[in-house]
């Protein structure tokens, strides 16, 4: 399975998104970037997830904050499709779980044809 698809199709669904976010919220949220356009995260954070041995892949959660803000958390995943977390008996307990992004808006790439 390929999970690669073309720049037309990620605007579209990107052009989508932004048109409708704030439709899908609760009157009383609008306005308040509940949902954000995108997050960002440095290379160095995947880097960690994927330096795991048993990784084979990247999962991400949607989450939410004290302040209703949606965030996305990554985590590895193994062979047998299970998260790999934090273990106090792997002797690994920091750098399984990604989330501190850059989150936009607050903090915004430059324009791109998958933001504008």
């Amino acid at each position: 399975m390929s999970h690669f698809i073309t720049l037309q199709a990620a605007k579209d669904m990107t052009t989508a998104f932004r048109a409708a976010k704030e439709t899908v919220v609760k009157d009383e949220y609008r306005g308040r970037n509940i949902l954000p356009v995108c997050e960002t995260y440095a290379r160095s954070a995947f880097d960690a997830l994927l330096s795991h041995p048993d990784c084979t892949g990247i999962r991400l959660y949607s989450s939410m904050d004290a302040s209703l803000m949606l965030h996305t958390i990554a985590v590895g995943v193994n062979i047998r499709n299970e998260d790999i977390l934090p273990s106090a008996v792997s002797g690994r307990l920091e750098n399984d779980i990604v989330e501190n992004s850059m989150r936009c808006p607050e903090e915004c790439p430059p324009a791109s044809p998958l933001n504008i």
